[in-house]
């Protein structure tokens, strides 16, 4: 039972005291004030103060209120953000047929807002037996939230999984037009996610089977090896098959590994087929023998079949020596000597900025450059193939860092890194000549250029002298 004094300063309008609440208190309130005599006197001059600074507590203690709800209704549509709360969103949801309603309307910036709304959506459905979200979750035309959904029921809600989808589970990762034409399929990193959790939740073979041989039919490439193992001791629990259907499936997965091929190399290697491992491990070895974790990351990224692709194509374009070597490390990369040319592997970089580095006569060209990005835009993985230059920049050659320097400010950029350090190597190289460099005509360089042709080999920071606050993790120089 409320005191006095709260009822008091509540019908007065005077809030302050709920600063001083804690998360138990503020839900004692709530109960309290829906079942006092004095709720509508309380709310009468509280309310909007509470609705302002507390939203979540104001909704509880008037939900049931018709009066309030054209309220709620119109907050909701300008700022939804108290709907991400998972927890709350069940709340919400139990409130009444309009609260479902405003979900549904509000459905896919909840659900992309954060993937854990769906738990209170389908905990709502099984509570109520109302399945009208969930059958737009199920057909939804955006496939990534389709997806999401497939994969919270499997985690969360086996036990509806049959339920949901009477009919056939593959249907749902492909969306047609009215023709029944195919105009997208799901990311083949859920379809292979729902296949792993088929055997984890549901130890349904016949659903994994099916999934697979979509897999296989649909993408070049695939996560499900991956997917299979990053659950490998839990499933050897649920199902002790798990482990067969790595080994059983061994050489079919590793050819169509985008992200595990390296590590089904390592750990399942003795199961592969002789020839597969052997015909990998030649071309694999030099890189191993010099950097074994890089190149795990590399091919952890899904990258690996790119850099394999580059060192084939790279060393047959190469005239001189066909030699692969270890040209040195960064604080983050990794440079293989290929032939006339070498790959770098980094497994970040600084800068997340979306454009990582300009074209420039003072820059070595990039042959070659893939990146893989998270979702924060950060380069989680990268290769890059440039000219191998033999004559690095030394701390001793005052003038041509001086020149540079200047050239590279009057150009309009700066860079956040040395251009010489004595732990990693130089950041700028010479070229064997000035008519390598990276423009269209090198007879209208600069005359210190020509006789002193000095280019930097690391792109990662450099920026424009208009963007003083790139987009960088922190860097100690």
């Amino acid at each position: 039972m409320l005191s006095e004094r709260i009822v008091d300063n509540l019908i007065a309008g005077d809030i302050e005291f709920m600063e001083r609440f804690s998360t138990e208190q503020m839900e004692y309130l709530v109960r309290e004030v829906n079942v006092s005599p004095y709720r509508h006197n309380m709310l009468f001059n509280s309310f909007k103060k509470i609705a302002m600074n507390y939203p979540t507590y104001a909704f509880k203690m008037t939900f049931d209120l018709p009066e309030y709800r054209d309220y709620w209704l119109r907050t909701l549509r300008l700022d939804y953000s108290i709907l991400l709360d998972y927890k709350f969103l069940l709340f919400f949801l139990l409130s009444g047929s309009w609260a479902v309603h405003f979900v549904n309307d509000y459905l896919n910036q909840i659900v992309l807002g954060n993937k854990d709304s769906l738990f209170a959506i389908i905990r709502h459905a099984e509570r109520t037996n109302d399945f009208k979200i969930i059958n737009q979750l199920k057909n939804h035309w955006n496939m990534d939230i389709r997806a999401l959904f497939i994969i919270e029921i499997l985690n969360a809600f086996p036990h509806l999984f049959n339920l949901i989808y009477e009919d056939d589970i593959l249907d749902y990762f492909v969306k047609t037009d009215n023709n029944g034409q195919e105009v997208e399929l799901m990311k083949e990193e859920y379809v292979s996610r729902i296949a792993s959790l088929c055997l984890l939740h549901l130890s349904d073979e016949v659903s994994y089977l099916r999934i697979r041989k979509f897999i296989l039919s649909k993408y070049s490439s695939n996560t499900l090896a991956a997917e299979l193992d990053k659950y490998g001791k839990l499933v050897e629990e649920v199902n002790p098959l798990n482990k067969h259907y790595i080994i059983n499936d061994i050489d079919t997965l590793f050819r169509t590994s985008k992200n595990y091929k390296y590590v089904l190399f390592k750990r399942y290697g003795t199961y592969l087929d002789r020839r597969l491992y052997y015909d990998f491990e030649e071309r694999i070895r030099p890189f191993i023998d010099i950097d074994d974790e890089m190149i795990s990351d590399i091919f952890c990224n899904g990258l690996g079949d790119k850099f394999l692709e580059y060192v084939d194509k790279y060393l047959s374009l190469s005239t001189g020596a066909k030699v692969i070597t270890d040209v040195g490390r960064g604080s983050c990369t990794r440079t293989f000597r290929i032939g006339d040319y070498v790959i770098k592997c980094s497994n970040k970089k600084w800068s997340f900025e979306e454009s990582i580095c300009p074209d420039s006569y003072l820059v070595l060209k990039n042959l070659e450059e893939d990146m893989v990005r998270n979702k924060k835009g950060e380069v989680t993985g990268a290769i890059e193939v440039q000219r191998y230059l033999s004559r690095p920049l030394l701390v001793t050659e005052w003038q041509s860092i001086f020149n540079f320097q200047k050239a590279f400010q009057e150009a309009g950029y700066y860079i956040k890194d040395r251009l010489v350090d004595e732990e990693y190597g130089p950041n700028c190289r010479h070229l064997d000549d000035y008519r390598d460099a990276d423009c269209e005509d090198p007879e209208m360089l600069p005359e210190w250029f020509k006789d002193d042709p000095v280019v930097l080999v690391d792109r990662d920071l450099v920026f424009s002298l208009n963007n003083r606050e790139p987009k960088i993790k922190a860097v100690n120089l």
